[in-house]
């Protein structure tokens, strides 16, 4: 028996949170607390996946990371 939510329901939660906290952006710890049935790996997978789908990037790289809606603006991180 599968429990919890298939992996496209996550994607589209985690980016609903992601679109609800812009424009200041979400860290990553906020993000674990919106799925917290999986481990924080996967919720990185699943925030790998979107960025190369191009819904969703980060700004900045250490735990004051904030992730934005979207494609990144060019020249940016």
């Amino acid at each position: 028996r599968r429990r919890g939510l298939d992996r496209g329901a996550n994607k589209a939660l985690l980016l609903q949170h992601i679109e609800r906290s812009s424009p200041a952006g979400c860290p990553l710890s906020e993000l674990n607390q919106v799925l917290p049935g999986i481990k924080p790996t996967q919720v990185q997978n699943l925030l790998r996946e979107l960025k190369a789908e191009g819904k969703a990037h980060p700004k900045g790289r250490t735990k004051g990371a904030r992730w934005l809606p979207g494609v990144p603006p060019e020249g940016a991180s």
